[in-house]
């Protein structure tokens, strides 16, 4: 017995030594992952950071974002040190990569000097820490120092170029030919022909920034090469979006496939690990620059791309506030916007943007429309060579372009997108691109932080320096857009080439220049024009009616609503479209005249009588109205009505009650 014993001790030393020597991976990957459930549970909690907890997303405070500081990049760099375990335990080199973008973001947000003075060095010491073990892993080389003079080089050549691109910029501006924007220039004809030299020399600009940021990638990309020490002269990158417009700026995206010049339907597998190491290894040269932010590197705990669950796109990645804004990187890593090398397409997986060019010309030829649409930035071939064999690009052009079945269906693809791809191409767009260059460049960074946003916040924020950003030129803008979506929004149904043909794409009205000044936070300029607008308003296109409705009730002048919406009544019901007579209800309504607001409601339920907007709204009219009768009426007309509208009111309970409930423990900690 005492001898069983004795072997059964020495068999449980003999385990423990085991363990330690050959631990088990998977133990160790849960308890990993466990550990990244508590970090992201304590990152959650920081209101800065978490778009669910901000009433309006992206909107914080200096003050707000100062206060969680601290708290937030030490959680990060503990986030950043589980990543560089994980990728340690899997030996996957890519893990190292998520880890250092994390370590890169943090550097970013520590910024100015931190309450604890060593936050900073810890994260250069684990950023080092993570690229020693990447080169590690990834090409079994230590990592030299002639790694590090490069990051420290390509810094210096790319903020070389965008100061140079910020005098180049400011040349224009002192050149009397391109002074289309003067209010003292009345002919019109000479006003074209500035505005012809303006465009003229931004378009010589935009020429010079492609010919700079291509010889720049390319040195990055050689850079890689000579630390893989891998030479063939046999593949190209195949660059996309605003890079192959020629639009490319100093801080945008780059987006890039990585194509082999074989006749082979795969890459070999070797050479496939080697472009991949290639890849990764340039994308570490991309984030070195800072400008890369977190959400693009789709770490799951903290953006997951779930289409049912918008709430796990969580972590704002906020650059207000520090000098490194978003900028020059790779196109983000999400399923649904991927333009990498790294990208296999999720319904298509023989469809991956690394691959041979006999694999990327069979995939033409036989992919399904479905699969062509969602791949047409590929297909519609106007891509361009990055860096590498010039021949791929053409030869690639050519086989797209001879299979006139396949053609014809790229065509249709094409012409289904033509409203926006005209105003990529438009002269409207050149006029944008000025605007764009020159909120980057004074931005030093991607400036327009929120989607749908009309103006990026640079041109409309207090103490803008009118040197740098003409008014007159943004209401030249707007004077030439908006005319433009009125073309394509009214028009639908048409062909969209016929009807910008007949649009004058210069439009100064009274109303376009409203909005004008309405985006450039100048109220009064705003009501001038407004006033005149609402004494000529002629329109009874919806579109066109529901923006001067909304530009009224924007303003917030009584004075000047109250006679306009009056005048307005008979256009609305006449136009017989239930969005514009909506958006009229609504804003009768919240200035009090409920009977209006009724019987405008009305009319467009009879227009659209299973339309649950209209519906809804007519809905709130009657219950405000207090017509009981007629809304127990909708209610037991509409079943599925009446159980939206007991939601409802259940939610705003359940909101008055949970008020009260904080008040009061609000008052209690007065107390305390």
């Amino acid at each position: 017995m005492f001898q069983n014993e004795a072997a059964i001790r020495q068999l449980q030393t003999y385990i423990r030594v085991l363990r330690k020597k050959y631990p088990d991976k998977t133990l160790e990957l849960d308890q990993l992952k466990i550990r990244e459930l508590e970090i992201t549970k304590s990152l959650k909690e920081i209101p800065s950071i978490n778009k669910n907890l901000q009433k309006d997303p992206g909107n914080v405070s200096k003050e707000e974002w100062k206060r969680d500081r601290l708290k937030h990049v030490q959680l990060l760099r503990q986030l950043g040190n589980l990543h560089k375990d994980i990728a340690k335990i899997e030996s996957k080199p890519m893990g190292y990569v998520k880890a250092i973008s994390i370590y890169e973001t943090g550097i970013v947000q520590c910024g100015a000097k931190l309450p604890s003075d060593s936050e900073l060095s810890k994260y250069k010491e684990e950023r080092r820490s993570a690229l020693k073990l990447f080169f590690k892993n990834c090409i079994g080389t230590d990592i030299s120092n002639k790694y590090f003079d490069d990051e420290q080089t390509n810094k210096d050549k790319l903020e070389a170029i965008r100061s140079e691109l910020k005098e180049r910029i400011s040349q224009i501006d002192k050149n009397k030919e391109c002074n289309c924007y003067e209010t003292g220039i009345t002919n019109e004809e000479e006003k074209t022909k500035h505005e012809v030299e303006r465009i003229k020399h931004i378009g010589e600009i935009f020429k010079w920034i492609f010919r700079e940021m291509k010889t720049f990638i390319q040195s990055l990309v050689q850079q890689t090469l000579d630390l893989l020490n891998f030479y063939d002269k046999d593949f190209a990158l195949i660059a996309f979006g605003s890079f192959s417009r020629k639009e490319t700026t100093p801080f945008s995206d780059v987006e890039f496939a990585v194509v082999q010049n074989s006749e082979e339907l795969e890459m070999k597998r070797e050479y496939r690990e080697t472009i991949n190491k290639m890849v990764m290894i340039l994308h570490l040269k991309f984030l070195a620059f800072g400008e890369t932010v977190l959400p693009a590197m789709s770490v799951p705990s903290l953006n997951e791309v779930d289409l049912n669950d918008k709430t796990k796109d969580w972590y704002l990645d906020l650059r207000s506030y520090v000098n490194t804004k978003q900028g020059i990187s790779f196109d983000g890593l999400m399923p649904n916007a991927n333009k990498t090398p790294y990208y296999i397409s999720p319904q298509n997986y023989r469809f991956r943007l690394t691959n041979t060019k006999a694999a990327f010309i069979e995939n033409y030829c036989e992919m399904e429309e479905s699969d062509l649409k969602r791949e047409l930035y590929f297909f519609k071939g106007d891509f361009t060579t990055l860096y590498g064999d010039k021949s791929v690009e053409d030869d690639l052009k050519k086989a797209f372009k001879e299979n006139k079945a396949r053609r014809e269906t790229i065509l249709k693809l094409i012409k289904n997108q033509l409203s926006e791809d005209l105003v990529k191409h438009s002269c409207i767009k050149k006029m944008y691109d000025e605007l764009r260059l020159r909120c980057y460049t004074e931005g030093n960074g991607q400036v327009d932080e929120k989607k749908g946003q009309l103006l990026p916040k640079l041109l409309v924020k207090d103490g803008i320096e009118q040197s740098t950003f003409s008014t007159d030129l943004i209401l030249r803008y707007y004077q030439t857009a908006i005319p433009l979506v009125y073309a394509i929004e009214e028009e639908k149904s048409r062909d969209t080439v016929e009807k910008i043909g007949q649009t004058s794409l210069y439009d100064p009205s009274d109303l376009n220049n409203a909005i004008a000044y309405m985006l450039m936070q100048n109220p009064e300029k705003a009501k001038e024009h407004l006033i005149k607008a609402n004494e000529t308003c002629e329109s009874s296109e919806p579109t066109r009616l529901i923006m001067h409705i909304l530009c009224n009730m924007y303003i917030e002048d009584d004075n000047i609503i109250k006679s306009f919406l009056d005048n307005l009544k008979p256009k609305v019901i006449e136009s017989k479209n239930p969005d514009t007579m909506n958006t009229y209800g609504v804003a009768r309504q919240q200035k009090g005249d409920i009977g209006e607001a009724i019987e405008v409601l009305e009319t467009s339920v009879e227009e659209s009588p299973q339309d649950i907007n209209s519906l809804t709204l007519l809905l709130s009219a009657y219950e405000e109205g207090g017509e009981t009768t007629k809304k127990e009426y909708i209610l037991n007309k509409h079943p599925a009505l009446a159980e939206i509208h007991k939601l409802r009111n259940d939610l705003e309970k359940a909101n008055h009650s949970l008020e009260i409930a904080e008040a009061e423990v609000h008052i209690v900690l007065l107390d305390l």
